[in-house]
């Protein structure tokens, strides 16, 4: 595993999705995340086109930071068609990374055949408009067999990462859940932790577990300590 700066701010997904972010904050977000050179900003919907046009005016596009943003979120009850219609229009105006929280009502109804088809639709719809697809769990609201459930869904509907956490459920990441998706997805399927990561020394953690990409808002915190580290 490299310890350069580049092998921690790549794996990170600055965030900015508190519902009442303001304009300003949004726009400074997109900043940031080109600074710091993180993987992606991930965003209100409604500010997607908005941070589309900041993104290709920051450096003159020539930065490598997506445009993420979140599907069905926080809570996931929305429909079917609502989801699908959510990432056909997020990706028209420019987002390549979607983030999609599963339908935990199915889950604790035991609808596990209706969970599939919604994460298989969501899935496939991005794979047809090109990108990345996220599949949020909620892990701190689910027991380990629904958990163990919804991986090997993902095993046969392979999206490109699970993801332990909204940041706005019953909790956030956990290394038990890190640990226990990283143990039953294929290696081919990403883990994204997300929730509560506030520091360097969690980042690290989820890092030596298996995660690949971190869901955070506190990316300055955590970079300007890992260069500190570095000496960089």
């Amino acid at each position: 595993m490299s310890d350069d700066y580049a092998s921690l701010a790549r794996m990170i997904d600055h965030a900015v999705l508190r519902p009442t972010a303001t304009w300003e904050e949004l726009v400074e977000g997109c900043r940031l995340a080109v600074s710091y050179r993180v993987a992606s900003i991930c965003l209100l919907p409604y500010f997607v086109p908005r941070a589309a046009k900041i993104l290709r005016d920051l450096e003159g596009g020539d930065h490598g930071v997506a445009l993420s943003t979140v599907i069905g979120f926080p809570h996931g009850t929305t429909a079917i068609g609502a989801k699908v219609y959510e990432v056909q229009w997020a990706a028209g105006e420019g987002a390549v990374e979607l983030d999609a929280v599963v339908n935990r009502s199915l889950i604790k109804s035991g609808a596990w055949d209706e969970v599939e088809r919604e994460i298989d639709a969501v899935v496939g719809v991005v794979r047809k408009v090109g990108g990345l697809v996220k599949v949020i769990f909620e892990s701190a609201e689910l027991t380990d067999d629904e958990v163990a459930r919804l991986c090997a869904i993902c095993n046969r509907v392979r999206p490109d990462y699970v993801k332990t956490s909204t940041g706005f459920g019953g909790g956030g990441a956990t290394a038990e859940a890190v640990t226990q998706m990283r143990q039953l997805c294929d290696e081919a399927i990403g883990v994204k932790a997300s929730g509560g990561i506030r520091d360097l020394e969690t980042a690290l953690t989820y890092r030596r577990l298996g995660a690949t990409r971190l869901g955070t808002s506190s990316t300055a915190v955590i970079l300007d300590a890992w260069r500190k580290r570095l000496g960089a």
